[in-house]
């Protein structure tokens, strides 16, 4: 994948998930989508539990949710959310 994600791009990671689990995605794919999930201005915790392959798959589930939620938003919206790394991470 290129490093310009449209939203054909995430659906298809997101429906290989849903099929197949997080682990099915290259992890090649998912450090380029942290990436740029990053200049959008993910924090960066919520990228480490994207890759991290130690951690619980809902949770890396949820951090794929919540950075693609972020994307998806209009140019101008900060990811200041309330969700942090920590609060996905006691969710599981």
């Amino acid at each position: 994948m290129t490093s310009h994600f449209t939203h054909q791009h995430i659906e298809s990671m997101a429906w290989t998930i849903d099929r197949q689990g997080i682990d099915a995605i290259p992890v090649s794919a998912l450090r380029e989508l942290g990436f740029v999930a990053q200049s959008a201005g993910v924090r960066p915790g919520l990228v480490d539990l994207l890759v991290d392959h130690s951690a619980p798959a809902v949770v890396r589930n949820r951090a794929f949710g919540f950075i693609t939620s972020v994307l998806g938003r209009t140019p101008g919206v900060t990811s200041d959310a309330t969700i942090t790394p920590d609060r996905i991470a006691c969710a599981a």
